[in-house]
């Protein structure tokens, strides 16, 4: 496959930075006294999964403002146009370009993850899911890793069954939920009326006292699936994610969100690390977990 064939689809769209969807005005931040406990944990996830069940497609035209760290520590603040790509539960693809050129591509599957910078060098770093964390590992330098990004957008299932909680929040304007997710302990602020997340935080499963990464979601709009009529769910269009420790961030402007099936879109190609690099063709290969026993590329 060429880079030329991949990339028809994914030309990019000059979307507004002002672009938003459904939010909410600006609410006050009075506390609110609850009275009443939280709904329990797996009444929460029954219902917060009503609608992630059928989120299991989303694709979205996307403005990206990213600003990271790279393997010298220098800053780089890049932003574009591109799309956003995700089959549930773990195959996840975000391009960065400019007009027609892909710059980025953040993606991930159920076992590795994938960062290609192709504005200069074309490269590519790679690492396992498994090894994100070890020792052996070295850092993407992102704010989160792309199975990580998955959960901080608040469109997988919770749990049912698994070890949960819930609570109110300081201010008791927010119901909390506490849950495992794909590779790190969930924490979601969720509206109580809607279940919509407007906060994910995520933790180590071994010390939740400081977020590893966090997601600020400020608003929402609904994906459109293909032969379904009547309510359509709801996703976030516009967040940030924020990594505290290194000050990198990503800043998301989601628009037309779909399930891609009407013209063909979600193919599997997008989230296949053979073929992307065959695609893209990258001259240099950084693989972040060599030193691990078992590296994503041998």
């Amino acid at each position: 496959m060429s880079l030329k064939t991949l990339r028809i689809g994914l030309t990019a769209l000059c979307l507004p930075l002002a672009l938003g969807g459904c939010a909410s005005g600006r609410q006050s931040d009075a506390p609110v006294v609850r009275d009443e406990p939280p709904l329990a944990y797996a009444q929460v996830a029954t219902r917060f999964n009503e609608r992630t069940d059928r989120l299991t497609r989303i694709w979205a035209n996307a403005v990206t403002r990213l600003s990271y760290l790279d393997e010298d520590g220098d800053r780089h603040t890049e932003q574009g146009e591109g799309h956003f790509q995700l089959i549930a539960p773990d195959r996840f693809a975000l391009s960065v370009g400019k007009i027609s050129e892909v710059l980025f591509w953040i993606g991930c599957d159920d076992e590795r993850y994938w960062f290609f910078q192709l504005y200069e060098g074309e490269r590519v770093t790679v690492g396992r899911n498994e090894n994100l964390g070890r020792p052996c590992s070295r850092s993407l330098g992102l704010p989160a890793s792309p199975l990580d990004i998955v959960d901080l957008l608040g469109v997988t299932p919770l749990p049912v069954g698994a070890p949960g909680a819930t609570s109110w929040s300081d201010n008791g304007r927010w119901l909390v939920v506490d849950a495992p997710g794909h590779l790190a302990w969930r924490r979601l602020f969720l509206d109580p009326g809607t279940l919509l997340p407007r906060r994910v935080e995520l933790y180590d499963p071994a010390d939740t006292t400081s977020p590893l990464v966090i997601a600020s979601i400020e608003a929402n709009d609904r994906v459109e699936l293909d032969g379904v009529g009547g309510f359509m769910p709801m996703a976030p269009s516009r967040l940030q994610i924020d990594h505290p420790a290194s000050g990198t961030s990503i800043r998301l402007f989601l628009h037309n969100l779909n399930d891609g099936k009407t013209n063909g879109r979600l193919p599997d190609a997008v989230f296949t690390l053979e073929s992307l690099i065959e695609a893209f063709g990258p001259r240099e290969f950084i693989v972040l977990d060599e030193d691990c026993p078992n590296p994503a590329l041998p």
